[in-house]
């Protein structure tokens, strides 16, 4: 069997002061999910080149098969978890300061319970280590300059104070909070999760998670409204180009009738439609006699001509009035609307 690749990952940092505590539930976070770049691994010709780690799901449901597949042999110690990676040298100490026995995988990463050493415990409780490292297993083969790559395995893991990119769940944490504050920060966190929709001992870098996910939903449907207003503009713009197409003989204004459109196209409309004169039709009869009229046809009567143009005068009246309106009662920067303008204007002119 070839023998795979072995590459550091990034370490998981722990809270530096004194008198550390481990959790209770013995339950630490080994690694978090994120890509590392920059990561030297070796190839075949021992030539190194750089490439980016994975650590996602996906990956991590690899490593963990991985886990389970070793776990599952006889005589299985576990993973071991040294001191700034000495195994991986011949001529360092391997003393272990853990050994890993279970991995869980989370939605901030994968966590990991086991067993500490009588060594190991000043290191993690005392505090004379502020990070832990995972040495992750690649295939053995050729790998390209900034190739995205996906560990295939959990070869050790390590204490260190070296680490090349810093973050994740502290595994321990300082004593000496003040009284209630670790209780309260719990009920604060379970009450979060509650809203978040999670489980209320989900970890914070799964409550995170969550809120980054609802800020990106947020954007997107900001983005959504910022285009759909775009598009109803330009559709409303194109309308009112054809609205005083066909009101242009009754507009003396078209720049404000244009405005009123905008603003208020509907009520607009209304005015515009009783400004405007009907179309008349001009007909001619033929008749046989010369002084004869037309077969049952009727003279123009002069009290119709003279009912039109009050009525015009009446729809100018409330056009006017209904602007004077609108006027008067808009305040504080809200605009009375114009059609409500408009029906006060028309209720108030008496009827031609």
């Amino acid at each position: 069997m070839t023998k795979p690749v072995l590459l550091t990952s990034a370490p998981v940092s722990l809270i530096s002061n004194r008198d550390f505590k481990l959790p209770e539930d013995g339950w630490m976070q080994l690694f978090a999910y994120r890509d590392i770049p920059n990561s030297p691994i070796e190839n075949p010709d021992g030539t190194e080149v750089p490439v980016t780690q994975v650590i996602d799901r996906q990956a991590a449901d690899v490593v963990l098969s991985a886990f389970r597949a070793q776990a599952a042999k006889p005589n299985f110690g576990g993973v071991l978890v040294d001191v700034d990676h000495f195994s991986l040298d011949p001529s360092k100490e391997s003393k272990a300061a853990a050994w890993i026995e279970e991995l869980q995988p989370r939605d901030d990463g994968v966590w990991f319970k086991g067993r500490i050493t009588n060594s190991g415990r000043p290191l993690l409780e005392g505090g004379d280590y502020r990070f832990i490292s995972p040495v992750f297993e690649f295939p053995r083969r050729a790998y390209r300059t900034g190739e995205r790559v996906r560990p295939i395995g959990l070869h050790s893991a390590g204490l260190t104070n070296d680490p090349r990119i810093k973050g994740g769940v502290p595994l321990s944490n300082r004593d000496g909070n003040p009284a209630g504050a670790t209780e309260q920060n719990k009920t604060t966190m379970k009450e979060v999760n509650k809203l978040l929709g999670l489980a209320e001992d989900a970890s914070e870098g799964s409550a995170v998670a969550a809120i980054q996910v609802i800020l990106n939903r947020a954007t997107q449907a900001e983005g959504s409204v910022t285009s759909l207003t775009k598009q109803r503009d330009t559709l409303l713009a194109a309308q009112v180009e054809s609205d005083l197409e066909v009101y242009k003989e009754v507009i003396t204004n078209r720049d404000d009738v244009k405005a009123q459109l905008l603003a208020n196209r509907e009520g607009t409309l209304k005015v515009l439609a009783a400004l405007k004169k009907p179309a008349t039709t001009t007909t001619t009869t033929i008749t046989n006699r010369g002084n004869a009229k037309p077969p049952g046809g009727k003279e123009a009567s002069a009290g119709d001509e003279v009912k039109r143009q009050a009525e015009e005068a009446r729809a100018q009246r409330i056009a006017n009035r209904a602007t004077e309106i609108q006027r008067e009662k808009s305040a504080n920067g809200r605009a009375y609307p114009y059609s409500q303008a408009f029906a006060d204007a028309e209720r108030a002119e008496p009827a031609v």
